[in-house]
């Protein structure tokens, strides 16, 4: 499948994507409106991660790995809602673990919303822990910290 790196000029839509995909999942909007910032991506981050998006006759997804030795980190992964089903996903974790491990990287760790839990696990990844990630109406909330062996 296409894949190329991002650009400035494509931050603006893969933003979008990453709203629009986290806003699938049925949060409210207090909670939409306090992670807005961290699924806003910045021209500095085409310089803290490797983005790469997934074009499709249109842009359908993207990834963002921080590579790093030993553990890359999976930054994004975000799938437009529509696109859900047809493959892409899986493609787009696999072309994370491709860029972690050029990068030297023996795993690809990820901090994973709950919903997308599954989906990663069907993908090989293993829980390593829990990040929090308290909301004011949940206050035990986390993330879980899995692993994908490289």
């Amino acid at each position: 499948m296409p894949f190329r790196r991002a650009t400035n000029q494509d931050l603006a839509t893969l933003s979008a994507i990453a709203q629009r995909s986290k806003a699938h999942w049925g949060y409210p909007a207090a909670w939409l409106d306090a992670w807005r910032a961290s699924l806003t991506l910045r021209p500095a981050d085409l310089e803290r991660f490797r983005i790469e998006l997934l074009d499709e006759q249109g842009v359908v997804g993207f990834i963002a790995v921080r590579p790093s030795k030993p553990h890359a980190e999976l930054e994004h992964l975000w799938l437009l809602p529509a696109a859900h089903g047809r493959g892409y996903g899986r493609t787009l974790v696999e072309h994370a673990c491709a860029l972690a491990r050029e990068a030297g990287a023996r795993t690809l760790q990820i901090d994973s919303d709950p919903y997308a839990e599954p989906f990663y696990r069907h993908m090989g990844a293993r829980m390593i822990g829990k990040t929090p990630a308290a909301m004011a109406e949940a206050p035990e909330r986390y993330l879980p910290r899995l692993e994908i062996a490289l």
